[in-house]
């Protein structure tokens, strides 16, 4: 997947089944790619551990979630609403070093994964 991101900046994504986890290698660039260039060096290539995600299995499990991240006090770094394809929330886990994605998939999100290559 590869496109622009809403501040103007460009991201590309490539996806990867591993057994069962998906791999996800994300370059981005240009205005609103902090998120996924923090901890990156500023001059040279590298790959470093960003995130751990989750897929969410029910609508009403989703709805739990957004509450208890609600309620919580978690901060969402970002959130991806995109009608029949997927809702997303990347929140902050401090405790842990790196961020976690939550992903409810609609129909066409759970067909995207189902297509991603695999070993």
């Amino acid at each position: 997947m590869e496109g622009d991101l809403p501040a103007g900046g460009k991201i590309r994504v490539e996806f990867g089944w591993a057994g069962g986890a998906v791999m996800e290698v994300t370059q981005a660039d240009g205005p609103g790619s902090e998120l996924y260039r923090q901890g990156l060096p500023k001059d040279e290539f590298a790959i470093r551990f960003h995130h751990l995600g989750y897929f969410i299995p029910t609508e009403a499990a989703w709805r739990s979630l957004l509450k208890e991240i609600d309620q919580g006090g978690v901060k969402v770094v970002t959130e991806t609403n995109v009608p029949g394809f997927l809702q997303a929330r990347i929140v902050e886990a401090p405790d842990l070093g790196h961020w976690i994605e939550y992903i409810y998939p609609d129909a066409g999100g759970t067909a995207f994964f189902q297509g991603v290559p695999s070993n």
